[in-house]
């Protein structure tokens, strides 16, 4: 053979080569972007947005992102819900055979629950690029429910009522100056989050998603309205604001004393109850609810809001939360301190340290101080000019915590029983005690 035939018959072999080379990529291609299994049911909800998710993966490819061999689960939906616009997000895990979810698959609807928007999240990849607390922990829910060992979790409705100090009646701010006929000041705090449902059989048949949605918010306004009113006895007024989140009107003396969780708190009690997760209240069984992204925006009464500070964590990543409280009027003797009278004013410290996985960032230990009083012995004046020297112990001191689904967020408690001491200098004696009960959400 020839020179010249040997090149021509090696060009011919090199071009075949490229030709079966382009051939295979095109079809490997076509395959991949074929990968995207679908839905079995026969919900109707199910069955449109199964469509609508195959359409745009022919176009825009998202199933690309899966990892090998990844497939939506569709047996295990999460549907989470904006307070502030009562806006739907599908969340899919993406499973490979492995029992830990690390990618998840965002699906937001628009107002009519057509697909509007997709987007693939990876857990390592976005807790690694996030550079504040707020943002993995925004991150790590995604994954909570998908990833629990069991689903036999303890939730907040377990945990002991909440209970938060009532304010004495003299404590009251009235206005007109006319105690006879006087009027409570009032003020309001809005807060919002996203409400994330967790269906008993998979999913919810028979109502939309955006009825549940609307079902779920009403629910969770008119139980916080309900049991405001019980916990204080006192008029409140819950409301949804479209665009802002729910707002809580009520006295001042109450509502300038929440604290940045408390309506946190109170909204999980909700969506924990019992009306809320056998379906009554939406009409849907519910193995689980909690909110997460939570935002606390403004309280009327004081010019405050804002997001809740990113916890402080030091150089071994443990998140430390401390509280410290003055104690309230009613901790004292109205006998012996009247209006005017001099008072040292007890200090209440709450501490506990939270330590949570790096790669998942779930809670994988707990430890709580008990309470802790300051100062221990004081001396005052009262009224009448005697000195008074006052001594405090705490009895029956507890602290426990109940986890949430999901093991990112906790339910701290502290309790304990202050007995205090009153030794008056003309020789008189007297003693005193109340029980003091404090909860955080972290």
């Amino acid at each position: 053979m020839s020179s010249s035939s040997s090149r021509l018959l090696l060009s011919f072999i090199f071009f075949l080569f490229l030709f079966t080379s382009c051939q295979k990529n095109e079809e490997s291609s076509q395959v991949k972007h074929s990968t995207l299994n679908g839905y079995k049911g026969s919900d109707a909800h199910l069955i449109k947005l199964n469509h609508e998710l195959h359409e745009l993966n022919k176009t825009v490819h998202f199933s690309d992102s899966f990892p090998q061999n990844g497939l939506l689960d569709w047996d295990h939906i999460q549907v989470r819900i904006s307070v502030a616009d009562s806006s739907l997000e599908y969340i899919f895990a993406v499973r490979t055979g492995r029992a830990t979810v690390t990618n998840v698959l965002i699906t937001k609807l628009d107002a009519s629950e057509k697909v509007r928007q997709v987007v693939t999240v990876n857990l390592k990849n976005t807790l690694r690029k996030a550079t504040t607390f707020r943002e993995r922990l925004q991150t790590a829910e995604l994954f909570a429910f998908f990833n629990r060992e069991s689903r036999g979790h303890s939730s907040v409705s377990d945990s002991p009522p909440y209970q938060n100090r009532v304010l004495p009646s003299n404590n009251r701010k009235k206005v007109n100056g006319n105690n006879s006929s006087s009027v409570v000041e009032s003020c309001y705090i809005i807060f919002d989050g996203i409400i994330r449902l967790e269906y008993l059989n998979g999913f919810c048949s028979g109502p939309s998603q955006q009825d549940v949605a609307n079902s779920a918010i009403a629910y969770l306004v008119s139980r916080l309205q309900y049991n405001l009113g019980i916990e204080f006895n006192e008029g409140f007024t819950v409301t949804h604001v479209p665009s802002q989140g729910i707002r809580v009107d009520g006295p001042r003396y109450i509502v300038e004393n929440f604290g940045t969780y408390d309506m946190l708190n109170r909204s999980l009690t909700v969506l924990n109850d019992h009306n809320m997760r056998s379906g009554n209240a939406v009409g849907c069984s519910i193995e689980s609810a909690t909110m997460d992204n939570y935002q606390y925006h403004v309280n009327s009464c004081n010019a405050t809001g804002g997001n809740p500070n990113d916890p402080v964590i030091d150089e071994n990543g443990i998140e430390h939360v401390t509280v410290e409280e003055w104690a309230p009027d009613e901790d004292y003797s109205t006998e012996d301190l009247n209006n005017g009278a001099s008072r040292v004013a007890i200090k209440y410290t709450y501490n506990a340290q939270i330590t949570r996985d790096p790669d998942t960032f779930v809670i994988i230990g707990i430890v709580m101080d008990p309470i802790m009083a300051f100062p221990v012995v004081a001396r005052f004046s009262d009224t009448y000019g005697r000195t008074v020297t006052r001594s405090i112990t705490l009895f029956d001191k507890a602290a426990w915590y109940v986890l949430a689904p999901g093991n990112l967020h906790v339910n701290l408690f502290w309790s304990c029983l202050v007995h205090a001491k009153y030794v008056y200098s003309d020789g008189m004696l007297n003693t005193r005690q109340w029980a003091i009960t404090k909860t955080r959400v972290r």
